[in-house]
């Protein structure tokens, strides 16, 4: 027989935005005592540090593709405006 879910809101985060590193401490902390929930739990969490690795990798091969191009000018001067990020300006000029 399987065990009963865990009550609504059990293991909520309420300590601000998500993904930041202070949520990213708290998944952390977070422990079940049931052997396949945990196994389960543990690789949901390496699945999102590998997507923010990769995340991380094509952030940084897009902003040393735009130092030096045709498109620098733009891309430097929409990441003056407040989160315009040199991905999101990147991949406007890409769809364009």
């Amino acid at each position: 027989m399987f065990p009963a879910p865990d009550p609504p809101n059990s293991c909520c985060y309420s300590g601000g935005q998500a993904s930041t590193g202070q949520h990213e401490i708290w998944l952390n902390r977070q422990h079940f005592p049931e052997p396949a929930r945990e196994l389960t739990y543990q690789s949901c969490l390496a699945g999102i540090r590998a997507i923010n690795e990769r995340r991380h990798d094509l952030d940084a091969a897009i902003t040393s593709m735009t130092s030096d191009s045709e498109f620098t000018a733009v891309v430097k001067g929409l990441g003056c405006l407040r989160r315009i990020s040199t991905l999101t300006a990147a991949f406007g000029l890409a769809m364009k």
